[in-house]
């Protein structure tokens, strides 16, 4: 679905925060809002970015070296279009998925390395395993209690990255994302990934009062866009997620769209806050927020804080 700029304004979701925010050289606390912008599936998002760049309504980036990086302007579209990914980059990421099983990472929790996927239905509750429905076996019912705190996850990856970060750091983030969903639709829940631009100063005053009716009076909210890559009753598909490892998804598609509705493409890449990762109902952000090496533990707290 392709969306206008103004049915993209006005599904933009505005909301002042519960705590005022004290910019660092002001002496007084101004109010901070949070925007986001949410997109039923990455083809959306992409094919409404291009209808706004062709009809000049969307932010137009012409230095393609910095646009696409180490690929051409083609080749990130039919990726894109395709769903695909770079050979390169898959290995980068098969190479840091093997790296956290051999550390030990599906044993401690239980699992095989595989981690395939138990699905099962919910009916008075019991669980219908679809395994032995299909295999004939009798008892197709199975009482399970899932021990967490809900039975579905959000995880979005975070591809707004500092400008000096390259395909390797992407792709760590798309191996965290895809080994921690992987654990969890093991353990019984769904999980939902979803492709995140979240970044702070990432909106023009002027333009968002005027669009939204507000009086933001510091540069300091917190925008994101983000589009669904995964549903929870999907299978993961490495391929299809690492599509946000592209610089051209977020510095052609999520720029041109944050250029409309925000009046600016830019942003900082600092932690995005509770607030605002729960007003864009994501769980867990995978973002270049962690030492490399701590991949493990991120992985495992992350594990232990949904079945604790």
């Amino acid at each position: 679905m392709i969306h206008t700029k103004k049915t993209l304004i006005d599904n933009v979701k505005v909301k002042e925060t519960s705590k005022p925010f004290k910019y660092w050289n002001r002496d007084k606390q101004t109010r901070r809002y949070l925007f986001s912008l949410d997109f039923d599936s990455v083809e959306s998002l992409i094919a409404t970015s291009n209808d706004l760049i062709e009809n000049h309504n969307g932010y137009m980036q012409i230095d393609d070296d910095w646009v696409y990086e180490n690929s051409s302007k083609s080749e990130t579209d039919d990726l894109l279009a395709s769903g695909d990914a770079k050979d390169s980059l898959i290995e980068l990421i098969q190479t840091i998925k093997d790296e956290l099983e051999l550390d030990g990472l599906y044993d401690l929790t239980g699992h095989n390395k595989s981690c395939k996927r138990q699905r099962r239905f919910v009916v008075d509750g019991a669980n219908v395993d679809v395994n032995r429905v299909l295999s004939g076996e009798p008892e197709a019912f199975e009482i399970i209690k899932r021990d967490g705190k809900k039975e579905f996850v959000s995880i979005g990856i975070n591809c707004s990255l500092s400008h000096q970060n390259g395909e390797s750091a992407f792709a760590r983030n798309t191996a965290l994302a895809y080994v921690t969903a992987e654990i969890l639709e093991s353990l019984g829940y769904g999980v939902e990934i979803k492709l995140i631009s979240a970044t702070w100063d990432g909106t023009r005053t002027v333009t968002v009062n005027k669009l939204y009716n507000i009086d933001q009076t510091n540069y300091y909210s917190e925008n994101c866009i983000s589009a669904i890559a995964k549903e929870s009753d999907a299978p993961v598909d490495i391929r299809n997620i690492s599509a946000v490892a592209l610089t051209g998804y977020l510095r052609r598609h999520i720029f041109a769209i944050k250029h409309a509705v925000y009046g600016q493409a830019g942003g900082e890449c600092i932690k995005s806050s509770n607030e605002m990762l729960a007003f864009a109902n994501v769980d867990i952000m995978i973002s270049k927020q962690w030492k490399d090496g701590e991949e493990y533990d991120f992985v495992m707290k992350t594990i232990k804080d949904f079945t604790k």
